[in-house]
C-alpha cells in the first residue's frame, strides 16, 4: 500500500498547480486500460492490484511533513495558497 501523496511526478503538481490557479475545480479522472489482448493468452486478462490502486485513491492526502517538503524544495513555484488548497 502507498503511503504518500507524493507518489506521483512533477507534472501533475504543476498541473494541479495550473488548474488550481485557474479556478478549474473539475473532476480529475485517470484511465487504465491495455490496447489489446494477446492472442495467446486468449480471451482472460488478469488486473493485479486493482484493490491498492482503489485504496490510494480513497485515501489520498497530503501529509503535513509532504506540505512541509513541497515548500522547502518548490516554495518558490508552489505558493501557500496552492499549498494549503493540497491539504483539504
Amino acid at each position: 500500500m502507498l503511503k504518500s501523496a507524493l507518489f506521483l511526478d512533477f507534472y501533475e503538481l504543476t498541473m494541479a498547480r495550473a488548474d488550481f490557479v485557474n479556478r478549474n475545480f473539475s473532476r480529475v479522472t485517470e484511465t487504465y486500460f491495455f490496447r489489446k489482448c494477446p492472442e495467446y493468452l486468449g480471451a482472460f486478462i488478469i488486473f493485479c492490484g486493482l484493490e491498492q490502486v482503489v485504496d490510494f485513491i480513497l485515501n489520498f492526502k497530503f501529509k503535513k511533513r509532504e506540505i512541509k517538503w513541497l515548500k522547502e524544495s518548490y516554495g518558490s513555484y508552489f505558493d501557500d495558497e496552492f499549498l494549503n488548497y493540497l491539504k483539504i
